[in-house]
């Protein structure tokens, strides 16, 4: 017995070994999103590149430097002439200060839009998540129909056979059987592509063998959500905060660069020699200061003063969009606010439809232990409770999608609303 034992647990390891499943919770599904999404990493390059442009944002006081050599011969001669250069030029003007400060918004606008990009992964991932979930149990429902329709299939041909019913009968049964394997199929092809496209978020290999360990009955122990003391901003409305400080200072930069001198210093060396006995290495080259005062930006019709224009029409234009957004985002919050209400009385009311179901199903088991009830009975009690129960988990995975919409739009930590 105990060799027995010690063989049936080698082959259950061995069996564990081979056929090893990544089981994922929903938090480490969306540890592993953040650690391996494409758009993730993706976010992560343009971030950087923001990082290295505003630390470097004071490159523009640094000269302008170029270094060359060269020899000619004039035609008519054979004289060769042999020169060389080096220069160095820095144009400086009072928007130069603005510029620097703009590379510094545009990296905070990176990190915002990398935020962005964090939560969209994390939303998507969580949505995907309770999706699968519910897509799981509503598979064992229609496997569970077809089941029941399967057996009263055979028990009506039995009993066609023995002249007991009608053939009709007989067709309606396969009729009803017939329809139910299109809709199994579909759920299951559903439930297999949505959970290649979880893989994919979470950045699996498709091959992988993939569980997940949740429940939608997360949503039944949720209580009332109140918002009004939330003072964080939707990302739309934070993203859009800064493309307008952004606008601004681009606006400046027009009208400072454009309606302010620019100050230019310039070096040159630039040592020649002609191929002639006797001469020498002279230097042609020369040290320049010179300020220039453009005119065109004070002109209505000129070029200049139509982008100066332009900037302070995309100020207002950024404007608008802000204040749209924000009126946006109270509809939208007060919008989701009465779904989840509506969802969460819905949610009490099958529980009740479960919880009758559930007392059918028991007297109809006790109906068939006594045989008063037959099998088919019992198993169209059992199909009626499973019914219930994924009409209970389709009401839980919509408000759970409610409440994560809900934190979404207002920038809440995910998780936190209604725990």
């Amino acid at each position: 017995m105990k060799r027995f034992l010690s063989a049936l647990a080698m082959c259950s390891l061995v069996s564990g070994l081979l056929g090893a499943q990544t089981v994922f919770t929903i938090d480490k599904a969306v540890e592993s999103a953040l650690s391996h999404n494409v758009s993730v990493e993706r976010s992560a390059i343009a971030y950087d590149a923001l990082g290295r442009k505003s630390s470097n944002a004071w490159n523009v006081l640094i000269p302008s430097i170029d270094a060359g050599a060269g020899i000619s011969r004039m035609t008519s001669s054979d004289v060769k002439s042999y020169y060389g250069s080096i220069s160095a030029t820095l144009g400086i003007t009072p928007a130069i200060v603005k510029s620097i400060e703009k590379a510094k918004l545009d990296y905070d606008a990176g990190r915002i839009t990398r935020e962005i990009a964090l939560r969209d992964v994390e939303l998507s991932v969580r949505k995907a998540f309770y999706g699968i979930l519910y897509e799981r149990d509503y598979v064992a429902l229609v496997e569970s129909n077809v089941a029941t329709a399967q057996k009263q299939y055979e028990q009506t041909l039995a009993r066609q056979r023995a002249g007991l019913v009608p053939e009709v009968d007989l067709l309606s049964a396969q009729v009803t059987l017939e329809n139910l394997k299109p809709s199994l199929e579909s759920a299951k092809t559903s439930f297999a592509n949505d959970l290649a496209n979880f893989k994919r978020l979470v950045g699996v290999d498709q091959t992988e063998d993939v569980s997940l360990d949740g429940s939608l009955d997360d949503a039944i122990g949720l209580s009332a959500i109140d918002v009004s003391g939330v003072s964080a901003a939707s990302p739309s409305v934070a993203k859009l905060e800064k493309s307008l400080e952004i606008a601004k200072a681009q606006k400046d930069i027009a009208a400072i660069g454009l309606r302010t001198p620019t100050f230019a210093l310039a070096y040159m060396y630039k040592p020649s020699k002609t191929d002639v006995a006797g001469s020498d290495w002279e230097d042609a080259g020369y040290v320049s200061a010179s300020v220039t005062f453009a005119l065109d930006p004070f002109l209505p019709f000129s070029q200049d003063a139509e982008t100066i224009r332009s900037a302070s029409d995309a100020v207002r234009d950024t404007e608008l969009q802000l204040s749209d957004a924000r009126v946006a985002e109270r509809l939208s919050r007060d919008s989701l606010l009465r779904s989840i209400e509506r969802s969460r009385a819905a949610i009490k009311a099958r529980s009740l439809g479960v919880q009758l179901a559930e007392r059918n199903y028991a007297l109809t088991e006790d109906a068939y232990r006594n045989g008063t009830k037959d099998l088919l009975s019992l198993q169209s009690a059992s199909d009626a409770l499973e019914s219930a129960r994924v009409s209970l988990k389709n009401e839980s995975y919509t408000l759970l999608q409610a409440v994560l919409d809900l934190e979404y739009a207002v920038g809440v930590p995910f998780g936190t609303l209604g725990r």
